[in-house]
């Protein structure tokens, strides 16, 4: 096959809210779009907000129209009025013979409204690209584990070779009880040859209610070792890890790819100027729809912290456009002054061939003086595969379907 399966739905409207316990429809991929028997990665965001500070917003991942929630998806936090709140989800999901949907659905608690301030689904066929072991690996733990202050490895992977030149993605996700509000909980992204690439922590706000989801990200070169990728929890407040994933991707198996990815704490200007956190100029050899994924890790380092990001692209030569255009928003609440929030965003778009295509990552700070960001990157990749043709000339874009 010449071309990786790839689909994608996205609403970024803010129009979308709900004020009961019943589930509303954010975004959807349609049963029709997949292919039977396939093994699909899931990859998806929802940022809400609540317009009240005692009562929870509610998401779920779910597939099938009845519908069925993928395990341990069934997400809720408490925040300060309006406060933003960014969960995300990692799936692996085979595709029954009889297709199923992929949707996103908010909910309240009680009467309170919930608002969509964005959401966004990105679904990428494997079996196009190999078999696990091969040109991706992956691992789950379903298992539920009390954390420690020592973070232990929950999803690892089976033992792989880079070859020192290829370009790897490696993703990690947790889903967690966030039980106490006391201390910070956290993962990170461990490679057993570099160590900790990424982290992600955060204080609970309600123990009781507070079920949590978060990815975090790093692409690069790994050396020619063997080695493992694996996410290690970690808490003092006997949190409860309902479920960890981790994948990482051989992007030589498409045929172009681009990355950027750094450490180093960033001090973004204040608003309006915007500072690019991360960026990559690939240049398509053939028009094309291509995957483009952004993503960091805020340190807040105080409460008051507040800045504001962007997704932007030149897809034609034509100039820079934010897309996908949500709302420009935080990543979520601050509750402690150690606490780091991941944020990514996603897309897939036709880039042109002829020049090369910039896609920039940016971020402005609105208040506060200490935040900072960290770990940032950018990862871009063709939906055409590296032994195929060119790619189509339609995109795989799925269009946008909101509430109902």
């Amino acid at each position: 096959m010449a071309n990786v399966q790839v689909l994608y739905a996205e609403d970024i409207s803010g129009a979308i809210t709900a004020n009961s316990t019943a589930w509303v429809d954010v975004c959807s991929i349609a049963a029709g779009s997949f292919t039977a028997g396939a093994k699909c990665l899931i990859i998806a965001n929802q940022n809400t907000h609540n317009d009240s500070a005692s009562e929870e917003g509610r998401i779920r991942l779910v597939h099938g129209t009845t519908p069925t929630v993928f395990d341990d998806a069934s997400l809720a936090f408490e925040s300060g009025v309006n406060g933003e709140h960014l969960v995300s989800y990692m799936f692996l999901f085979t595709q029954p013979g009889t297709t199923e949907l992929i949707k996103l659905q908010i909910s309240s608690s009680s009467t309170n409204v919930t608002t969509s301030d964005w959401g966004q689904i990105i679904v990428i066929n494997l079996d196009d690209i190999g078999a696990d072991g091969t040109n991706y690996f992956w691992d789950e733990d379903l298992v539920d584990y009390t954390m420690i202050a020592g973070p232990i490895a929950k999803a690892i992977t089976a033992s792989f070779t880079p070859n020192g030149t290829d370009r790897w993605l490696f993703i990690g996700h947790m889903i967690y009880d966030v039980v106490g509000i006391t201390a910070p909980v956290g993962f990170s992204l461990w490679d057993s040859v570099a160590g900790e690439l990424s982290r992600r922590q955060q204080e609970g706000e309600d123990g009781t209610n507070d079920f949590l989801g978060h990815n975090v990200f790093w692409v690069g070169v790994p050396t020619n070792a063997a080695r493992t990728l694996s996410v290690r929890p970690y808490s003092t407040s006997s949190a409860v890890m309902l479920a960890s994933r981790v994948i990482a991707i051989n992007l030589s198996v498409f045929a172009q790819s681009a990355g950027a990815f750094a450490a180093a704490e960033v001090d973004p200007a204040t608003s309006p100027t915007y500072t690019t956190l991360a960026t990559v100029s690939p240049t398509p050899s053939v028009t094309g729809d291509w995957v483009y994924i952004a993503f960091g890790v805020e340190d807040g380092n105080e409460f008051t912290s507040d800045f504001r990001t962007r997704l932007q692209v030149n897809p034609d030569g034509g100039g820079l456009i934010s897309d996908p255009a949500y709302p420009n928003t935080v990543t979520t609440n601050l509750w402690d002054t150690a606490d780091e929030i991941a944020l990514s965003v996603f897309n897939l778009r036709q880039l042109d061939s002829g020049a090369a295509r910039d896609i920039n990552f940016d971020a402005t700070q609105i208040a506060g003086t200490t935040g900072r960001w960290q770990t940032n990157g950018l990862v871009a990749f063709s939906v055409a595969l590296a032994n195929g043709g060119p790619p189509p000339a339609v995109a795989s874009r799925m269009p946008l379907l909101g509430a109902g």
